[in-house]
């Protein structure tokens, strides 16, 4: 106990090393709970990501791609979100990066539509090929998020005893 008070010093507070606080652990079981929604979205993604290829190969037009790319924005944007909100965020860096890259993208694809390009010209097939990789590393990348958060849950499992 201290001096001043009747409150045993460090109760209910980790024990600091050399004056520094320790930094707090991941909770494992978060981390689980959000691997299990994440598995779900990234079904999700892989099958608009699917989508999107296919509307390329159909040679579709701007509108359908917007639409495809929205759909996959959509999905990243709640699994970046989702993952920053249970404390996870530092982990979504790089996808947060690529679903910025695929919406700069799809504006590139809006600017050459609105000055009337035509969708069989060469810069358009140039545009539309860089698609399908930036959606590409997304699911990959997602589905490396679900497995760094694997590793964090499963550090968990060997000390809960409950």
């Amino acid at each position: 106990m201290s001096k001043d008070s009747a409150v045993p010093i460090g109760l209910g507070f980790p024990a600091v090393p050399n004056g520094k606080p320790v930094a707090p652990r991941p909770d494992p079981r978060a981390a689980e709970d959000l691997k299990l929604y994440l598995e779900d979205q990234n079904a999700l993604l892989a099958g608009d990501v699917q989508k999107l290829v296919n509307t390329i190969r159909g040679d579709a037009d701007m509108e359908q791609i917007m639409m495809d790319i929205g759909s996959i924005s959509s999905i990243v944007g709640r699994i970046i979100s989702d993952t920053q909100s249970s404390g996870f965020g530092e982990m979504a860096t790089q996808l947060t990066h690529y679903r910025a890259r695929l919406l700069e993208s799809g504006d590139q694809g809006q600017d050459m539509a609105n000055i009337g390009m035509n969708t069989n010209s060469h810069e358009w097939r140039m545009w539309v090929q860089t698609l399908p990789p930036i959606a590409f590393e997304m699911v990959r990348e997602s589905k490396e998020l679900v497995q760094q958060l694997d590793n964090v849950a499963r550090s968990g499992r060997a000390d809960d005893f409950s």
